[in-house]
Protein backbone atom coordinates (compact mmCIF):
# COMPACT_ATOMS: atom_id res chain seq x y z
CA UNK A 1 0.00 0.00 0.00
CA UNK A 2 1.18 3.50 -0.81
CA UNK A 3 0.59 6.39 1.67
CA UNK A 4 2.32 9.12 -1.23
CA UNK A 5 0.08 11.48 -1.89
CA UNK A 6 -1.23 11.31 -6.03
CA UNK A 7 -3.66 14.79 -5.31
CA UNK A 8 -3.82 17.77 -3.55
CA UNK A 9 -6.59 20.06 -4.42
CA UNK A 10 -5.79 22.68 -1.39
CA UNK A 11 -9.18 20.76 0.01
CA UNK A 12 -8.55 16.41 -0.45
CA UNK A 13 -5.41 14.66 -0.26
CA UNK A 14 -5.66 10.90 -2.19
CA UNK A 15 -2.73 8.60 -1.73
CA UNK A 16 -1.87 6.89 -4.63
CA UNK A 17 -3.84 3.78 -3.86
CA UNK A 18 -7.10 5.48 -3.06
CA UNK A 19 -6.87 6.94 -6.52
CA UNK A 20 -6.81 3.85 -7.77
CA UNK A 21 -9.45 2.08 -5.58
CA UNK A 22 -11.77 4.77 -6.69
CA UNK A 23 -11.08 4.83 -10.33
CA UNK A 24 -11.49 1.01 -10.32
CA UNK A 25 -14.67 1.26 -8.44
CA UNK A 26 -16.12 4.02 -11.47
CA UNK A 27 -14.18 2.02 -14.22
CA UNK A 28 -16.03 -1.09 -13.37
CA UNK A 29 -19.68 0.94 -12.96
CA UNK A 30 -18.69 1.98 -16.88
CA UNK A 31 -17.20 -1.23 -18.14
CA UNK A 32 -20.70 -2.92 -16.39
CA UNK A 33 -23.02 -0.17 -17.99
CA UNK A 34 -25.89 -1.46 -20.46
CA UNK A 35 -25.64 -1.08 -23.27
CA UNK A 36 -22.42 -0.13 -23.79
CA UNK A 37 -21.09 3.36 -23.71
CA UNK A 38 -20.16 4.34 -26.63
CA UNK A 39 -18.76 7.92 -25.98
CA UNK A 40 -18.81 9.70 -22.64
CA UNK A 41 -18.42 13.67 -21.70
CA UNK A 42 -17.22 15.25 -17.99
CA UNK A 43 -18.93 18.12 -17.45
CA UNK A 44 -16.83 19.10 -13.74
CA UNK A 45 -14.34 21.25 -12.50
CA UNK A 46 -10.51 20.16 -12.25
CA UNK A 47 -10.06 18.38 -9.16
CA UNK A 48 -9.85 15.01 -7.87
CA UNK A 49 -12.99 13.37 -9.28
CA UNK A 50 -12.24 14.92 -12.54
CA UNK A 51 -8.94 12.32 -12.01
CA UNK A 52 -10.59 9.60 -10.79
CA UNK A 53 -13.33 9.66 -14.15
CA UNK A 54 -10.57 10.34 -16.27
CA UNK A 55 -8.57 7.13 -15.08
CA UNK A 56 -12.19 5.37 -14.99
CA UNK A 57 -12.91 6.17 -18.79
CA UNK A 58 -9.17 4.86 -19.88
CA UNK A 59 -9.45 1.78 -17.55
CA UNK A 60 -12.60 0.82 -19.10
CA UNK A 61 -11.85 1.84 -22.71
CA UNK A 62 -14.43 4.55 -22.64
CA UNK A 63 -13.41 7.45 -25.09
CA UNK A 64 -13.58 11.11 -22.74
CA UNK A 65 -14.68 14.15 -24.12
CA UNK A 66 -13.96 16.85 -21.07
CA UNK A 67 -16.63 19.66 -21.35
CA UNK A 68 -14.97 23.02 -19.55
CA UNK A 69 -17.18 24.58 -17.20
CA UNK A 70 -16.35 27.82 -19.40
CA UNK A 71 -18.11 26.39 -22.53
CA UNK A 72 -21.70 28.04 -22.78
CA UNK A 73 -24.76 25.74 -23.25
CA UNK A 74 -24.45 26.25 -27.43
CA UNK A 75 -20.48 24.83 -26.91
CA UNK A 76 -21.99 22.12 -24.61
CA UNK A 77 -24.78 21.29 -26.97
CA UNK A 78 -22.16 21.48 -30.07
CA UNK A 79 -19.58 19.15 -27.91
CA UNK A 80 -22.01 16.43 -27.17
CA UNK A 81 -23.66 16.41 -31.01
CA UNK A 82 -20.26 15.86 -33.00
CA UNK A 83 -18.73 13.58 -30.37
CA UNK A 84 -22.21 11.52 -30.21
CA UNK A 85 -21.69 10.99 -26.31
CA UNK A 86 -24.49 8.81 -25.00
CA UNK A 87 -22.89 9.22 -21.95
CA UNK A 88 -22.53 12.30 -19.67
CA UNK A 89 -20.89 12.62 -15.84
CA UNK A 90 -21.57 15.57 -13.73
CA UNK A 91 -22.50 16.67 -10.71
CA UNK A 92 -26.24 18.65 -11.48
CA UNK A 93 -28.74 16.31 -12.86
CA UNK A 94 -30.91 19.22 -13.74
CA UNK A 95 -28.26 20.26 -16.50
CA UNK A 96 -28.24 16.92 -17.70
CA UNK A 97 -31.86 15.90 -17.94
CA UNK A 98 -32.00 19.75 -20.22
CA UNK A 99 -29.56 18.25 -22.26
CA UNK A 100 -31.58 14.93 -22.97
CA UNK A 101 -30.03 12.68 -19.92
CA UNK A 102 -31.60 10.08 -18.23
CA UNK A 103 -31.45 9.51 -14.26
CA UNK A 104 -28.08 9.33 -12.23
CA UNK A 105 -26.13 6.61 -11.35
CA UNK A 106 -24.09 7.22 -8.47
CA UNK A 107 -20.27 7.34 -9.30
CA UNK A 108 -19.37 5.76 -6.03
CA UNK A 109 -16.57 8.05 -4.38
CA UNK A 110 -17.36 10.95 -6.25
CA UNK A 111 -19.85 13.21 -6.38
CA UNK A 112 -20.48 12.87 -10.22
CA UNK A 113 -23.25 10.94 -11.37
CA UNK A 114 -23.67 8.59 -14.96
CA UNK A 115 -26.37 9.81 -17.03
CA UNK A 116 -27.18 8.18 -20.12
CA UNK A 117 -28.95 8.94 -23.49
CA UNK A 118 -29.84 7.18 -26.32
CA UNK A 119 -27.42 8.35 -29.40
CA UNK A 120 -29.18 6.93 -32.93
CA UNK A 121 -26.38 6.57 -35.85
CA UNK A 122 -23.27 8.42 -33.64
CA UNK A 123 -20.85 10.22 -35.86
CA UNK A 124 -17.23 7.98 -36.33
CA UNK A 125 -14.91 8.73 -33.99
CA UNK A 126 -10.90 9.49 -35.34
CA UNK A 127 -8.58 6.96 -34.98
CA UNK A 128 -7.18 8.37 -31.95
CA UNK A 129 -6.74 7.11 -28.02
CA UNK A 130 -9.34 6.28 -26.10
CA UNK A 131 -9.15 9.84 -24.42
CA UNK A 132 -9.13 12.17 -27.09
CA UNK A 133 -9.80 15.71 -26.09
CA UNK A 134 -13.24 17.59 -28.02
CA UNK A 135 -12.19 20.29 -30.61
CA UNK A 136 -14.12 21.90 -32.52
CA UNK A 137 -15.11 20.22 -36.16
CA UNK A 138 -12.60 20.66 -38.23
CA UNK A 139 -9.51 20.65 -35.99
CA UNK A 140 -7.02 17.89 -35.17
CA UNK A 141 -7.82 16.08 -32.31
CA UNK A 142 -4.81 16.48 -29.83
CA UNK A 143 -2.70 13.47 -28.30
CA UNK A 144 -0.66 15.08 -25.66
CA UNK A 145 -1.45 16.48 -21.91
CA UNK A 146 -0.55 14.62 -19.06
CA UNK A 147 -0.09 10.70 -19.14
CA UNK A 148 -2.58 9.25 -16.64
CA UNK A 149 -0.11 6.36 -16.08
CA UNK A 150 2.92 8.34 -14.78
CA UNK A 151 3.69 8.18 -11.11
CA UNK A 152 3.82 11.78 -10.72
CA UNK A 153 1.64 13.10 -8.01
CA UNK A 154 -0.42 16.41 -9.37
CA UNK A 155 -1.07 19.37 -7.72
CA UNK A 156 -3.49 21.36 -9.03
CA UNK A 157 -2.79 24.96 -9.14
CA UNK A 158 -6.72 26.16 -9.27
CA UNK A 159 -9.66 25.56 -11.36
CA UNK A 160 -7.18 25.50 -14.62
CA UNK A 161 -6.29 22.81 -16.53
CA UNK A 162 -2.55 23.12 -15.53
CA UNK A 163 -1.34 20.43 -13.20
CA UNK A 164 2.14 20.64 -11.84
CA UNK A 165 3.86 17.65 -10.41
CA UNK A 166 3.82 17.87 -6.54
CA UNK A 167 6.92 18.34 -4.47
Amino acid sequence: MSARIAIDDGQQRLTADALATRAAQVAATLHDASPRIGVMALMADNGPDWIVIDRAAAAARVPLVPLPPFFTPAQIAAALAASGADALVASDARVCHALGFGEPVSLGGTGLALHRREVRDPPPLPNAPHRPAWTPPGKPWPLSGPDWRSNSPLRFTGKTATCRPTT
